[in-house]
């Protein structure tokens, strides 16, 4: 059986009662050499089998030391989209912004992704050599993961995603409250298309630019050093992963989870 672990800090976001945290079910692509992990999280509607080719493209092109983790997200009533249940990391009230997030999915989902981080680390790899990233929705788990987790990983990867934990107003006063004193420097590489019609390039540099001036998230330097904050623009991509993303997310990867 998986282990048990309670998540600290987050005992307020459910109830008074310590709750019983277990992580999600996932696909493993495992590695011969296994020094580093990947967490590849998928976006609405979507299972872990739809980052499959992500993680064996990734592997194939420089990280086959890393084993890939590719978790499921729990079905769940979606309010934008009719009630309708489908995989999802939280609810979404409405697909144009700035409506409220799902706080308590978030925080529900962030603590099973922790808990698959902590047990990586019990299995014996190092924060430092775990990075976790995703698409859309995951990226958004992703980025909320990085930033509030107790552990600073080595990295988070956003595609095609934005901040987590906006308020009615459109802003983001509890991601500030979560944030960890470690988040300002877990090195990202945020990645979106030009003409994505669903998490608008504008809201994803909006994004960006609010982890620069209000966590303190440094731009990454022009050596192409594993710090900071990478972002690219990708023109003429849509809400998808581009062949060009995936390089440039292969390189960098291949920067902070070195052989």
């Amino acid at each position: 059986m998986l282990g048990r672990r309670l998540i600290p800090g987050l005992l307020s976001a459910y109830s008074i009662m310590a709750p019983i945290v277990e992580p999600p079910a996932f696909i493993k692509v495992p590695a011969k050499n296994h020094s580093a992990t990947v967490i590849l999280v998928h976006g609405l509607g979507d299972s872990g089998f739809g980052m499959q080719s992500l993680a064996s493209q990734l592997q194939s092109d420089g990280l086959g030391h890393c084993e890939f983790y590719l978790p499921h997200a729990p079905t769940r009533a979606i309010t934008a989209n009719g009630g309708h249940r489908m995989p999802a990391w939280f609810n979404l009230f409405s697909f144009n912004p700035p409506s409220e997030d799902d706080e308590a999915g978030m925080l529900e989902s962030f603590a099973s992704i922790d808990q698959l981080i902590a047990n990586e680390i019990d299995s014996g790899i190092e924060a430092s050599r775990i990075v976790i990233g995703g698409f859309s929705q995951g990226a958004t788990m992703s980025l909320l993961t990085g930033m509030i987790s107790s552990r600073q990983l080595g990295g988070v990867a956003v595609l095609s995603g934005r901040l987590p934990l906006r308020d009615k107003a459109g802003k983001y006063p509890k991601l500030k409250e979560l944030a960890s004193p470690h988040a300002a420097s877990v090195p990202i590489f945020w990645g979106h298309g030009a003409v994505d019609p669903m998490i608008s390039h504008s809201l994803g540099r909006l994004s960006a630019d609010f982890l620069t001036s209000e966590i303190g998230v440094p731009t990454a330097p022009a050596t192409g050093e594993a710090k900071g904050l990478t972002f690219k623009t990708y023109d003429g991509l849509a809400h998808s992963i581009g062949s060009q993303e995936m390089k440039d997310l292969g390189a960098w990867l291949n920067k902070v989870l070195p052989a």
